[in-house]
């Protein structure tokens, strides 16, 4: 049996990561996992990264009172396994 040979595109990888949909895609699912989480109300806060040049990047922060909820109930990790089942 003959051995497969990929070449991979490197500047492909580069366009995909840097993709506005991908941001947008992100972005969603961020919010999403923010929402399950409790809410902006209680603290989640959904942010772009927009320092982050090589690829598209968002982040889902626990502030004030959501800092301690996250750190009883494990509240971020709960919401990001329900996004992955989604």
């Amino acid at each position: 049996m003959a051995k497969a040979r990929l070449k991979w595109n490197r500047d492909a990888f580069k366009k995909i990561r840097n993709d506005p949909r991908a941001v947008t895609f992100l972005l969603k699912k961020a919010d999403q996992i923010a929402a399950d989480a409790g809410g902006q109300e209680m603290g989640y806060m959904v942010t772009h990264l927009k320092l982050q040049q090589s690829r598209a990047a968002v982040s889902v922060m626990a502030t004030g009172y959501a800092s301690n909820h996250n750190r009883k109930y494990h509240s971020l990790l709960r919401a990001l396994s329900q996004a992955r089942e989604r």
